[in-house]
């Protein structure tokens, strides 16, 4: 695997584990090891400039899922970055103060629940927002309104428009309760707050929402006619009916470690003990919002505040096992099996562990005594090797699921050594490949997750995407002859599935019309995405009829024909078409009714201003790059993804990619900036924050 594969693979493995935090509310790694391996994304990306467009996740915020509607933020509501020494911690605070002396700061704790934003007209609460992706989120004022701990009006003394930023958390007495009412009525068991609060707030039973208690914490107040302070701002919220703030304001070094040390103690016996709330560390903020305004921020963070996340408490144990599963890809991942020990307040048994290559590196081996630590009190790490122990670690030669082949692979050519079943029919391959394609970037089929693959592929039995749409038929048939759906349900849960069957059945059904570039995604061609997929279809002109014949036509590429299409690449989807089980796979979706959908042909607006332009974007803008796009588009120009002798404009954004630029000055290609982008659209019409875009002559 090359260090463009390995990139690919490790972004996307983030991405997964975002949106498993904020799409589902179940985390699938810890804060530690996303960190980790985010740097270790970076790193990469730093000695490899030309990488980044294949790192999107280190330019993104929270998830980019959305139930009920999106809504554009006033400005993006971005991420925080974090610091897990407190030196760093301080640190950050005297950078600031060195050019800026006269500095407060606000310390107060970092709650772990929703980030959501209420925004206030008139004396009224008018909408609730979620984070979303940072630039826009969902409509989620259907389920505040029925909180109870958020106030509907405020005083006739508050500005006329204002927003509130904050986190919607819920105790951990009020999980007791729900679980225990679950446990009592067979229902689902919630392992943490966050979980069931980001459950909740997707529900839209306002019933449901209404009896699970849930708080706001405020932490940022915007709007015309306020205090400067942040801090007075917030307590001013008292007079409204919110909580009181928990912060408080720091002018020197001296204040700031003592009441950070304070802020670390009242994590557990203020925040857990008595208000039975969790926080995951704490958030030092520059108070003035004028000087926020000046500091402003980067690509991803905020640049006027940071969070201290303490690593959380360690112990020692003896490593006795591994197990290694495995992935969609093939790959084996090993997982260390531990006497158990109690780690902030929890038993542990199992941490992850990277690959042989880091296994090798630290000196593990079986029976090794190792420190091990359970950050963010989530899921835990082997930090330290303390006694390397007896027996060497040896990686399996043959699969542990289905006893197929094992081979080894040097990942990005530097040295990291992985291991991948070479049997395409390994159930635990199989699993991976269901949930993938269930994924929201894919064909978004709702319930298809992680357990209901597993069901598919042990008790059905199915291999592939045709296996997976003749159950849906299967399943359709019995739902239809069924007077009700309840009836339909008690056969799903007979069969091994649960009562979100119906709605995964209609995913299904949407899915035969699925955008082509994620039909091909969908396919599992290797190193061919969704980019890719745009490219084929455009160059190709595919209809909702060619998808019978795709197993040949990805046998007819020409190199150098098609943009972003390589002579690697070309092998691969060569070597995919030849394939025969390919081609029944195709016909035989065809057959279940699979007709992917074309992109839509931007309508150009009369006059055709940009014609004859043909551009490539770099570097980041407010608006979503796609949608910027089809606005050039439907100007008239032509787009291009990357730079070359065919293009005559390069448009640049912040944080730009250098290859881009260095080439474009080599190739004397005219570069512009966001000024040209706002004036150009705006003299037709066209607005920048029109994200879903309908063109408007001028």
């Amino acid at each position: 695997m090359g260090l463009q594969e390995y990139t690919t693979a490790l972004n996307a493995k983030l991405e997964k584990a975002r949106d498993a935090y904020y799409k589902k509310g179940e985390p699938v790694m810890s804060d530690a090891e996303y960190d980790a391996q985010e740097k270790e994304l970076a790193d990469i990306i730093s000695a490899n400039p030309q990488l980044k467009v294949f790192a999107p996740v280190l330019h993104t915020v929270g998830s980019d899922v959305t139930a009920s509607g999106r809504v554009k933020h006033s400005r993006p509501m971005l991420s925080i970055e974090n610091k897990y020494t407190v030196d760093d911690f301080v640190e950050w605070a005297k950078k600031i103060w060195a050019g800026y002396p006269d500095a407060k700061f606000c310390l107060e704790p970092k709650f772990d629940g929703v980030s959501v934003e209420l925004r206030y007209r008139h004396g009224k609460l008018h909408q609730a927002v979620s984070r979303g992706t940072g630039s826009e989120g969902e409509d989620c004022t259907l389920q505040v309104m029925a909180i109870k701990s958020i106030p509907k009006t405020v005083p006739n003394s508050f500005p006329n428009v204002f927003d509130i930023r904050g986190e919607m958390v819920m105790r951990n007495d009020t999980l007791e309760r729900l679980n225990a009412e679950a446990q009592k009525y067979g229902g689902k068991i919630y392992q943490s707050t966050r979980n069931l609060t980001a459950g909740t707030m997707k529900k839209q039973d306002a019933k449901i929402v209404a009896s699970r208690d849930l708080e706001y914490r405020p932490w940022e107040v915007t709007g015309s006619d306020l205090n400067d302070s942040g801090f007075a701002r917030l307590d001013m919220l008292v007079d409204a009916g919110f909580v009181a703030p928990l912060g408080e304001l720091v002018e020197d070094e001296a204040s700031l470690r003592a009441v950070l040390a304070k802020k670390l103690k009242e994590r557990t016996t203020k925040l857990r003990d008595i208000l039975s709330l969790e926080t995951d560390g704490v958030v030092i903020k520059v108070d003035s919002n004028a000087l926020r305004t000046q500091l402003g921020v980067a690509s991803k963070y905020t640049n006027w505040q940071t969070c201290f996340k303490p690593q959380s408490a360690s112990g020692t144990t003896y490593l006795r096992s591994i197990e290694w599963q495995v992935g969609r890809t093939g790959k084996l991942s090993p997982v260390a099996e531990c006497d158990p020990v109690i780690l902030a307040s929890a038993k542990v048994e199992h941490a992850s562990l990277n690959n042989i290559s880091w296994i090798k590196e630290k000196g593990l081996k079986l029976g090794a005594k190792v420190e091990m630590l359970r950050s963010g009190d989530v899921i835990p790490q082997i930090v330290r090797v303390i006694d390397e122990g007896d027996d060497e670690i040896i990686p399996p030669t043959k699969c542990p699921e289905c006893a197929g082949k094992v081979v080894e692979m040097d990942e990005g050519g530097v040295g990291i050594i992985q291991h991948f079943c070479t049997n395409q029919a390994c159930p635990g391959i199989l699993r991976g490949y269901l949930a993938f394609i269930g994924s929201r970037d894919v064909l978004e089929i709702d319930g298809l997750g992680p357990e209901a693959a597993r069901t598919l592929v042990k008790e059905e039995g199915i291999h592939d995407l045709a296996g997976l749409f003749n159950f849906y038929n299967r399943c359709q048939d019995k739902r239809l002859s069924m007077d009700t759906n309840k009836e339909f349900i008690a056969y799903a849960r007979m069969i091994g599935f649960d009562a979100t069957l119906p709605k995964m059945l209609d995913s299904l059904e949407k899915a035969k019309t699925a955008p082509w570039e994620r039909w091909i995604k969908a396919l599992g061609i290797p190193m061919i995405g969704e980019t890719h997929g745009k490219a084929l279809v455009t160059f190709f002109k595919l209809t909702p009829e060619s998808f019978k014949d795709l197993w040949q036509i990805t046998q007819n590429l020409e190199e150098n024909k098609i943009e972003g299409i390589g002579p690697q690449k070309i092998k691969a989807l060569s070597e995919w078409g030849a394939n025969p089980d390919n081609k029944v796979l195709c016909l035989s979706l065809f057959n279940l009714g699979v007709r992917p959908t074309p992109p839509e042909t931007p309508k150009i607006v009369a006059g055709a201003p940009l014609s004859g332009i043909i551009f490539c974007i770099t570097g980041e803008f407010d608006e979503d790059r796609n949608s910027l796009i089809k606005k050039l588009v439907s100007l008239g120009a032509e787009s291009k993804t990357g730079v070359t002798k065919k293009i005559n404009l390069l448009i640049v954004g912040d944080d730009a990619g250098k290859t881009k630029l260095t080439k474009a000055a080599e190739l004397g290609i005219k570069q512009v900036g966001k000024d040209w982008l706002v004036k150009t659209l705006s003299d037709s019409g066209i607005k920048m924050s029109q994200n879903n875009f309908v063109p408007e002559q001028a």
